[in-house]
């Protein structure tokens, strides 16, 4: 069941990104035609001659015979702040001024992102608590998976998964603002401890923010950054070419449709260089209001969750169903004592 096990987490990666990659792909112009920006070609027009004014950016890190992990995100951060990062800032501002040159009149206004600002036009559901049933199928290269889960998520506080397949109970996992625990029912594993279980499987630093924000459809938590927006056909564009959140830095593109809703979030890790685009489809109207601050909220939900990983011939698809809002449901987890750890747990206890 390591197949299974491998589709979780992959589900929650692609919800991010990986950085385990080769060299970085140098961006002076492949990058507009195979990164997030590739699913908007009416943006994107042919380029007839070079970008003569973009900066070159700096030769492909050698890559020593061995390194550990830790070493190998070290520099490379290193590496990007001090070479790459000057020529990332002027090749997007260049870039960002003749994608969104107006033509003339009718075609979309470049603005500054006072316009419209991300957390004002964002359509957000508020709730306390909800849960919803996914089903997966996931094809990366050759291989193909299917199976269900049950998601439960305690605004800020907890995200429980329930994994299963013809009804036989697979997995479950369990995420804290700064725990994970993940019990596989049929290799008999666990696994107990932070957040960096996901650096050291993806190269990436996954938070409960991250997984809570695209899992509802929300804008990432605490990044800023200097934003472009532009509106055209009743749709709101953002780009950020650098946003910036702790350690980690990303480039980010967001759509957002008729009354505020998330329709795409592209997301580019600018340590890697990889990208991931998530799309949310089909949203349906909940019946039920929800009481806030600002008076009666009326929720709306995506029914169709798509993911892609370009670099990793990856998609995943869910279709999701049964959602309920503000009904507290059971999110246990328990790890037998027969069980043996997965990986080192950094925050293992004894069990009585």
């Amino acid at each position: 069941m390591k197949r299974i096990f491998a589709a979780f987490f992959l589900l929650l990666g692609a919800l991010t990104l990986r950085a385990q990659d080769p060299t970085a792909t140098p961006i002076d112009g492949p990058l507009l035609k195979v990164d997030s920006l590739r699913n908007r070609p009416k943006f994107i027009p042919d380029l007839l001659n070079p970008l003569a004014p973009l900066q070159p950016v700096a030769a492909p890190l050698a890559v020593p015979v061995f390194e550990t992990k830790e070493q190998r995100a070290a520099r490379t951060n290193t590496w990007v702040k001090n070479s790459v990062m000057k020529a990332v800032t002027s090749n997007m501002d260049y870039i960002r001024q003749q994608v969104y040159k107006p033509a003339d009149t009718t075609t979309a206004e470049m603005m500054s992102a006072a316009s419209w600002p991300i957390d004002s036009a964002l359509k957000t559901n508020h709730f306390d608590w909800l849960s919803y049933q996914m089903k997966v199928s996931m094809t990366t290269g050759d291989q193909d998976l299917a199976f269900q889960c049950f998601f439960i998520n305690r605004t800020d506080s907890l995200m429980y998964f329930n994994l299963n397949r013809s009804g036989i109970e697979l997995a479950r996992v369990v995420l804290t603002p700064d725990s994970v625990v993940y019990v596989n029912k049929l290799d008999k594993t666990y696994y107990r401890g932070d957040f960096s279980i996901f650096m050291r499987i993806f190269g990436f630093p996954l938070t409960f923010n991250w997984v809570q924000s695209l899992m509802n459809a929300r804008d990432l938590a605490d990044f800023t950054g200097p934003c472009t927006s532009t509106e055209e056909a009743g749709q709101l564009h953002y780009f950020w070419p650098q946003r910036s959140a702790g350690d980690t830095a990303i480039m980010q593109e967001i759509q957002l449709g008729e009354g505020g809703i998330l329709l795409q979030n592209d997301i580019t890790d600018l340590k890697s260089m990889r990208s991931v685009s998530v799309k949310y489809n089909d949203y349906v109207i909940d019946t039920t209001s929800v009481s806030t601050a600002a008076g009666t909220d009326t929720l709306s939900f995506f029914t169709h969750l798509t993911i892609d990983i370009n670099s990793e011939d990856t998609r995943i698809d869910a279709t999701l169903k049964s959602f309920k809002v503000n009904t507290p449901r059971p999110t246990n987890i328990k790890i037998p004592d027969s069980f043996t750890p997965a990986w080192s747990n950094t925050l293992e206890e004894k069990k009585p």
